[in-house]
């Protein structure tokens, strides 16, 4: 407490705060986060009409915590993204409203704000909609003028909402993507990566995914070219994590140079002996990357290769764990039916994975690897009578039925029904009871992806056909934003960003 005290002291003498209204409160601020180990999420709602700012702030863990938060702001008309002094305290309140005079800010209704510069403050920030456009304007047109900080928080904390299909319209996300094909900053890429894979995971199998992936591809190829086509010593220098991103992003969505590269990287590894380690000091995060990606381009010969090499490989060393870990990448049907029939077939007999290791890498695989979602339920469909011999298999079923789709549900209750008049007719036990077939587990970790392709995919599909268009590629950035913004725009935007900040919040 003498702590704070001093610091009070210090503050009532500094000239500079002499005309803050929290100047006498360094007690309270202090204790409302030394009292808590969580971070706020501060909602900024801009009211266009009369250019006020509603403040609200929530804990994801408690309705009642909230705390002193120290905000300053970044404008159109004053970027100032190097002054990262405290401008306004927010009270410890859920919601508070002020103008733009009180803060002393420039701001046009088609101006973009931002909050929290070089994310100095301990709390995440989310903006209503129109802001986002502004935002996304300004990324479009000169993305420098937002400090990269800033640039990489914006999808770092947009990233639960669109998670939780908590978003209401999807256009303003792709909007802010557009600008990252000139983002040479990798800090913001390591925030959208794990974004680009949501939507890769979701759209995959629908009519919008090859349109999802050339417009990933337009993205993400001027980086993925600077990044590995540098100097040795340039790139060892170079974030490791961040460059798996990008390398695993731009092979996913096949980018022909990336999947080239991967490919050539496999074929010397396994059959040259040819290491990339001495490229990577920290390998290890891109080693698994470069083996999962290049299997995918491996020709038939080669797959089979790579087969028969693990059937020989001593288990007990790494290229052992190489090849089985790779090999589960595959996105072709027929290969991935093979690689299955050797690990846990008709003719297994242990000697790659014991009898637990192998039920547990089949939900592994199943898991990790969407594309083999439906060929495995095919594999378990021909083969339950041999799987079920292992008292993990019932776990292994339980486990993927949580991954069914709505649309599967017959083919699944004929397949549940098949297995367990086989387990009651055989006498086999298992670990625990077989899930029943109308439980909630069943398609409980896929229904999120249901209900976002319910409210997205039409959205997205639309979105990406007028982009890549020739007239939606060839055409200004500013032709994306012909709908009202800011301060002319229809009352009914007003209302929809009200109720996606709303509903972000919880209130």
């Amino acid at each position: 407490m003498d702590l704070f005290d001093s610091i009070q002291g210090a503050v009532l003498e500094d000239p500079r705060f002499q005309d803050q209204h929290w100047k006498h409160l360094v007690r309270h601020i202090m204790l409302s986060w030394t009292h808590s180990e969580w971070l706020p999420i501060v909602s900024i709602v801009r009211n266009y009409e009369n250019n006020t700012i509603t403040l609200r702030q929530r804990s994801i863990h408690s309705k009642t915590e909230h705390w002193w938060i120290p905000l300053n702001f970044a404008t159109t008309q004053s970027p100032s993204f190097e002054q990262t002094h405290v401008e306004f305290f927010m009270p410890p309140v859920m919601e508070h409203t002020v103008t733009v005079e009180e803060l002393r800010l420039q701001l046009a209704g088609r101006d973009w704000l931002i909050v929290n510069k070089q994310q100095t403050g301990f709390y995440h920030v989310l903006y209503d909609t129109d802001n986002l456009h502004a935002i996304a304007r300004q990324l479009q047109s000169n993305h420098s003028v937002i400090h990269a900080m800033n640039r990489a928080a914006l999808f770092q904390d947009l990233a639960p909402l669109i998670e939780r299909n908590e978003f209401e319209s999807v256009d303003v996300l792709f909007e802010l993507f557009k600008y990252l094909e000139f983002e040479d900053d990798l800090t913001p890429w390591s925030q959208v990566a794990n974004t680009i894979e949501f939507f890769d995971n979701n759209l995959y199998g629908t009519t919008a995914y090859s349109l999802f992936k050339q417009y990933v591809r337009r993205l993400v190829t001027p980086t993925f070219l600077r990044l590995f086509h540098k100097d040795k010593t340039e790139v060892v220098t170079m974030d490791i994590l961040v460059r798996t991103d990008i390398l695993h992003m731009a092979c996913r969505v096949g980018m022909p140079e990336c999947l080239d590269y991967t490919h050539r990287l496999v074929l010397e590894y396994v059959f040259k002996n040819i290491n990339f380690e001495s490229d990577y000091p920290d390998y290890y995060a891109i080693h698994d990357t470069i083996l999962c990606m290049g299997v995918r381009q491996l020709s038939d010969e080669e797959f089979q290769k790579l087969i028969d090499l693990l059937i020989v490989t001593d288990p007990n060393t790494a290229m052992h764990d190489d090849l089985i870990y790779s090999l589960r990448c595959t996105r072709n049907h027929r290969r991935m039916h093979h690689y299955l029939n050797v690990l846990v077939g008709e003719n297994f007999t242990y000697n790659l994975l014991n009898e637990r290791e192998s039920m547990f890498y089949l939900a592994y695989v199943f898991k990790s690897n969407v594309a083999s979602r439906s060929s495995i339920w095919h594999f378990i469909n021909q083969n339950y009578k041999q799987l079920a011999r292992s008292p993990h298999f019932v776990t292994l079923f339980n486990d993927i039925a949580e991954f069914v789709p709505e649309r599967q549900r017959p083919y699944f209750a004929t397949l549940h029904r098949n297995i367990d008049a086989y387990l009651r007719a055989e006498h086999l036990s298992s670990k625990e009871p077989l899930i029943p077939v109308d439980s909630r587990r069943v398609g409980k970790k896929i229904r999120n992806s249901e209900e976002f392709l319910d409210k997205f995919e039409h959205q997205i599909h639309n979105w990406l056909l007028k982009e890549l268009s020739p007239a939606g590629s060839d055409g200004t950035y500013a032709a994306s934003f012909s709908v009202g913004n800011g301060s002319a725009r229809p009352s009914s935007l007003l209302s929809a960003a009200g109720n996606i900040v709303r509903s972000a919040i919880g209130v």
